[in-house]
């Protein structure tokens, strides 16, 4: 894949010109932006951990018969065991030749 097709080009664009904004920061900036991500991720991890503790939302069960007969005999797939057919008859022609 060449290098500079597609998205690539304005990833790397786009890589080169916060890097040179980043680089007009002084070392307070910095700190402050630091701590500015740092605590957004802070705040999105704890929300995705709180997720499993509190109680979800009670969803209607599915109406299931349970008293009847409900399932049916699995059919085998034609289109799947025509490779395993062919090959089950061909191997017993070539034993049927053999014994001979």
């Amino acid at each position: 894949m060449p290098r500079n097709s597609g998205f690539t080009r304005y990833y790397l664009k786009f890589h080169y010109w916060l890097r040179r904004r980043c680089d007009q920061l002084n070392p307070k900036q910095r700190k402050w932006i630091v701590y500015g991500l740092s605590f957004v991720y802070l705040v999105c991890s704890l929300t995705m951990i709180v997720q499993f503790f509190l109680p979800g939302n009670e969803e209607q069960a599915l109406p299931i018969p349970t008293g009847d007969l409900v399932d049916s005999p699995m059919m085998p797939n034609q289109s799947l065991d025509s490779l395993g057919f062919l090959l089950k008859n061909s191997t017993q022609q070539i034993l049927s030749e053999n014994e001979y």
